[in-house]
């Protein structure tokens, strides 16, 4: 096995690796949510303890996150690199994706008009789609999970002003 075969294999581990960790990080920013609104009716400080205790435990579980997406960043470029004259999948995509973004007659280019151009018209919905086409690695990794641990940490704050306005009005 060479080397670009054990960089796919590694990404593939990588990949799925963030896509389960990802899936365990939403589930229990689901259960804190539901933890901190079960526990708001019985008493507005159990709902504090259950978003700063959680806060804490997503904050432990984002890192992890964010390591295998910067990994996974690193080995796609990587996989690019070693394959840039091969005819490997992940080169074709990012070539056809990087034309139809910046079409330019060049002859690397023609390979990829030529492939565009044999798409059935009944497919061509495909190529609209990929012309706006970002990767969303970075999404998973990095956007949603910060997102999760912001709303936690503004429910916590949230709840204890609530908490001590009615501690300051009784």
């Amino acid at each position: 096995m060479d080397m670009k075969d054990r960089m796919t294999v590694e990404r593939d581990e990588v990949s799925n690796l963030l896509g389960q960790r990802f899936t365990y990080f939403i589930t229990f920013f689901a259960i804190i949510i539901g933890g901190a609104i079960a526990s708001w009716e019985v008493d507005p400080s159990i709902s504090a303890i259950v978003l700063f205790i959680g806060s804490i435990l997503l904050l432990f579980l984002k890192w992890p996150i964010e390591s295998c997406a910067i990994r996974l960043n690193i080995m796609m470029e990587l996989i690019y690199r070693i394959d840039k004259n091969e005819e490997h999948p992940t080169t074709i995509f990012r070539g056809i994706i990087k034309y139809l973004q910046n079409p330019t007659d060049s002859e690397e280019n023609n390979f990829y008009k030529n492939f565009i151009d044999n798409i059935p018209e009944s497919k061509k919905y495909v190529i609209e789609q990929a012309k706006h086409f970002k990767s969303r690695r970075d999404l998973l990794g990095f956007t949603i999970p910060n997102l999760c641990l912001k709303i936690i940490v503004t429910l916590f704050i949230c709840n204890m002003i609530f908490i001590i306005i009615n501690i300051w009005l009784k």
